[in-house]
């Protein structure tokens, strides 16, 4: 990605300027948050877009979040003012921050997400409940910053936390569930879109620590909740590169026929095939039902007359 010589913005909250690195030899360049949907574990921490740092050609430095050539900012010390020193949640604030040797730039506050897996907890939001408050320490000299909780009933929205009624309304969100509903056999993720105030987080399908029970999320009306499901028999829910669902061993050779060529893929993703080992016995790969991963049959000498030849007796 080439560095730009305009400063920019984003507009996903509130207008976030483009800034500089502190070293000055990179642009700070804020852009529309992209998430992947995965949620790993039981306990995805907050997502939060931040800069993307692009390196200024050789010559150029970064001036209030652009490159530049011949430019040099503000020699002067760091200085921090704060609009919001008392870092109220219900008021959008704003700090200006100017690093030593630096130009001045703006950081509003913002909002973020925190989403729990508790199969307890009978449902969850996809509205952002945090607000990352930016604000001034030692005598306005240098910026800090602090994750702070919206209340039970409160949403995030451009840097403050409302209430979540408010927040909804004002946005006109609607939900989506990617797998249309509770299908424990596909993994699907539940997301908000609205034309006002953009698209929210993906909140994925997920496991439990009971290998028997799915977290599936869907849309009650317009609202996302979440239950947990139990798996058919013989499946077990994991996450394999996505959401979480249910998924079973499967076995091409069920009954062990030697002279079929037999391929296990096992719960864990895992693909293995049956073989002919080192003394000419055929080696036949197996789903275990009770824990749904792959076992191994007792070598088998093929019938008289035949020979293990690529995985079977032929």
């Amino acid at each position: 990605m080439p560095a730009s010589r305009v400063p920019g913005e984003s507009v996903w909250t509130r207008l976030i300027p483009d800034g500089c690195s502190p070293s000055l030899q990179s642009i700070a360049a804020f852009g529309c948050p992209l998430h992947s949907g995965t949620v790993l574990g039981a306990l995805q921490d907050a997502i939060l877009a931040g800069p993307l740092y692009v390196l200024c050609e050789d010559g150029e430095k970064c001036l209030a979040g652009a490159c530049k050539i011949g430019q040099d900012p503000d020699p002067g010390p760091s200085l921090c003012k704060d609009d919001d020193p008392e870092d109220d949640i219900y008021v959008p604030g704003m700090v200006m921050y100017k690093a030593e040797g630096g130009a001045p730039q703006g950081y509003p506050d913002q909002c973020a997400w925190w989403f729990s897996d508790d199969p307890d907890n009978p449902g969850d939001t996809i509205l952002k409940n945090k607000v990352l408050q930016y604000g001034c320490i030692l005598d306005g000299q240098e910026m800090t910053s602090v994750m702070s909780d919206c209340g039970l009933d409160e949403a995030c929205y451009e840097g403050a936390c409302h209430a979540k009624t408010t927040v909804w309304e004002t946005c006109d969100f609607k939900c989506v569930d990617t797998d249309g509903g509770k299908d424990v056999l596909v993994g699907g993720s539940v997301f908000a879109v609205s034309a006002v105030c953009g698209k929210t987080a993906l909140i994925d399908d997920g496991c439990t620590n009971d290998p028997m029970v799915v977290i599936e999320r869907f849309c009650f009306g317009d609202m996302a909740v979440k239950q947990a499901l139990p798996c058919p028999a013989g499946y077990f829910c994991r996450e394999l590169s996505g959401p979480g669902r249910c998924v079973a061993c499967q076995d091409s050779d069920e009954l062990d026929d030697p002279a079929a060529f037999g391929q296990v893929d096992d719960i864990d993703g895992i693909h293995v095939t049956d073989f002919c080992n080192s003394d000419g016995a055929l080696k036949q790969a197996q789903c275990d039902p009770a824990i749904g991963l792959t076992v191994w049959a007792d070598p088998e000498p093929c019938a008289p007359g035949e020979k293990c030849v690529e995985g079977k007796c032929d």
